[in-house]
């Protein structure tokens, strides 16, 4: 996307000794990047692109993170989760799609609602001013700490499958009874 790109390049370059931190798919892909970053006067060394790891080693990698920021288009899903699980703040767009709504929802459940952006302009400057100020980075850091993520709805899967079930029961109600098919909410 190139809007993404470029929202991306404008932080390089309004935030000195940021990087962007990518995975390679492809290394022809890479060295792409590479040269559509030189076009913004970032250069190559801003462009942390790693191969990719296993599982284990790749979470081991997220704390070094100060900041995720999540694509427009797609958003992180797992990759979302697990840079939350390791304690690293991610800022995200509010989308209209389902596949553009998933990080918001991870936010929300954990509180954590000011990283959610309604414009690209917010997102840009919500990143910049959050890159620039290691005090709020450390504030959200602190809230995602390991004893206070695990006990948050989002990782509490006892209490998930205790509202899913509600959410089924509900559903199952409806049908029993001829209802038509309408939205469930369940109180977290």
């Amino acid at each position: 996307d190139e809007q993404l790109w470029m929202t991306w390049m404008d932080i390089l370059n309004q935030v000195p000794n940021s990087v962007l931190w990518l995975v390679e798919w492809n290394p022809q892909v890479s060295r792409h990047l590479r040269y559509q970053a030189s076009l913004h006067n970032i250069g190559p060394d801003r462009l942390f692109i790693t191969k990719r790891k296993e599982l284990v080693d790749h979470l081991l990698d997220i704390p070094a993170c100060d900041l995720v920021l999540d694509n427009f288009l797609y958003g992180g899903g797992a990759t979302s989760l697990n840079s939350l699980y390791g304690g690293v703040p991610m800022i995200t767009l509010l989308g209209k799609k389902f596949s553009t709504r998933m990080s918001a929802v991870f936010l929300s459940t954990l509180g954590l609602t000011p990283l959610i952006t309604s414009t690209k302009q917010e997102y840009f400057n919500l990143a910049r001013d959050l890159a620039r100020d290691q005090n709020l980075l450390k504030y959200y850091r602190e809230l995602l700490r390991p004893s206070r993520i695990i006990r948050s709805p989002l990782f509490n899967v006892e209490a998930y499958t205790e509202r899913y079930e509600e959410g089924l029961g509900l559903a199952w109600k409806r049908r029993v009874l001829g209802l038509p098919e309408d939205h469930i909410y369940i109180a977290a």
